[in-house]
């Protein structure tokens, strides 16, 4: 297996994919010449083998996403540094102070974001989608995830050319919601909340978590996440259409009593990241457990990428101090 990246070769891949103690990313790919950036940290390159996807699936993938532009540069790990708030101005010089609105809250996604269960959620739709006589790879279910599950159910079925009615697409996402808690036994959650949960209490912003799922199958992921209480949650089942529609952050802003322009939506997902810029958000992109690229998470909006919640927390000691 190897990492094309023009410009770069590969000496060696640990694949981590089966390991029960693997990071949230499943394999790694080493560059063998040791580039840095002008801050002089090394790049690296992490991408999951089981999400890695072609050109020509990336393009499917835009044209779902409503995005055309999907980068191949490296994806960098370390602080986040851009001189405007769509992170795409170039940076040559010392940390810069991100010119993002301060937070009165955070609204969380949680698969993703706050749970390492992304490849539960694909390998749980695959087989929901197989039972239904939909053949698919994870290299197309991957950038789908995130989305409302009837419409992915919809629009897996329209790649196919075929057309679902109603009690067909909701006997599919429950399939794949049962396919995905027998996945999820163990979930894991990724490393940085806590932290970041304190830099929003430094900052006073208060949070919650909006996720798209059903109610029924977000209890075991937020157990897993070890909170001294229960959290504030919006699922899926509290409106009529989840993400990419603001719906359901526009219902978690009005839970936190705040208009939607005070509070940062945090994602993994290019439909979390749709979903904030619909509702007039600040949308805040995070890779650690993700399924696609920091590229694609900017493509669909984001105003920042991160790596990790550790950083996100950083970039709230950023904003709030300024």
């Amino acid at each position: 297996m190897t990492c094309p990246l023009a410009g770069f070769s590969t000496s060696s891949v640990l694949p981590l994919a089966l390991s029960t103690h693997s990071p949230p990313m499943n394999c790694w790919c080493v560059l063998t010449r040791s580039t840095r950036s002008v801050t002089g940290s090394l790049l690296r390159v992490s991408r999951p083998d089981w999400c890695r996807i072609s050109r020509a699936q990336r393009r499917k993938g835009a044209r779902i996403a409503g995005s055309g532009h999907h980068s191949r540069a490296l994806r960098r790990f370390g602080p986040v540094r851009s001189g405007s708030i769509d992170g795409t101005a170039a940076h040559s010089g010392g940390p810069v102070l991100h010119d993002l609105p301060r937070p009165d809250g955070l609204i969380f996604d949680l698969d993703g974001t706050l749970v390492d269960t992304v490849r539960a959620r694909i390998e749980g739709w695959i087989e929901a989608l197989g039972q239904a006589g939909f053949e698919t790879t994870a290299h197309e279910v991957g950038p789908m995830i995130g989305m409302d599950g009837k419409r992915l159910a919809r629009e897996i079925a329209e790649m196919a050319g075929r057309s679902l009615s109603d009690d067909e697409v909701e006997s599919i996402d429950h399939a794949a919601g049962a396919a995905f808690d027998r996945r999820n036994a163990r979930p894991r959650p990724l490393p940085g909340l806590a932290e970041t949960l304190a830099a929003a209490g430094r900052c006073g912003a208060k949070w919650l978590i909006a996720t798209s799922s059903r109610a029924q199958q977000v209890r075991g992921s937020v157990a897993a996440l070890g909170l001294e209480r229960e959290p504030m949650i919006v699922d899926g089942s509290h409106v009529e259409h989840a993400k990419p529609a603001p719906d359901l952050l526009l219902l978690a802003a009005q839970r936190l009593g705040m208009g939607p322009e005070k509070a940062w939506a945090v994602g993994d997902s290019t439909w979390d990241v749709r979903a904030a810029r619909a509702a007039g958000m600040t949308p805040i992109g995070v890779t650690a457990g993700s399924a696609v690229s920091e590229e694609d998470l900017r493509a669909a909006g984001a105003a920042v990428v991160v790596p990790t919640l550790a950083e996100l927390a950083s970039l709230l000691g950023e904003t709030c101090s300024g």
